[in-house]
């Protein structure tokens, strides 16, 4: 299966309401056409976390913002013939160390 997208803060607080009210389920998944699973995980969530904002998930923070790491391939992009360990080198002398396989990975 692929990924979905994650229901709006508005449709899930509707969804908690619905459940404090005293509606099943069932019937809040038909009256806002969501499925079942998706409205019996969000009302367990609630109960568990207390809130329905999605948390922060699980692993490692990224070593290059997004934009360092475009800056990265814009540089590499520029001179073609650097070597990952020179660039490795030159973003230890910038004060990010990494290893020469994380610039490869970029």
């Amino acid at each position: 299966m692929g990924k979905s997208k994650e229901l709006s803060m508005d449709l899930k607080k509707r969804i908690i309401d619905l459940n404090k009210s005293g509606k099943s389920l069932g019937a809040i998944s038909k009256q806002l056409h969501v499925p079942r699973a998706t409205v019996q995980t969000i009302v367990c969530e609630y109960k568990v976390h207390g809130t329905v904002l999605s948390l922060p998930r699980s692993g490692r923070k990224r070593k290059l913002s997004p934009a360092a790491e475009r800056k990265l391939v814009r540089r590499v992009k520029s001179q073609p013939r650097t070597t990952k360990k020179q660039i490795g080198q030159e973003l230890e002398a910038a004060g990010r160390q990494m290893s020469v396989c994380t610039v490869k990975h970029v």
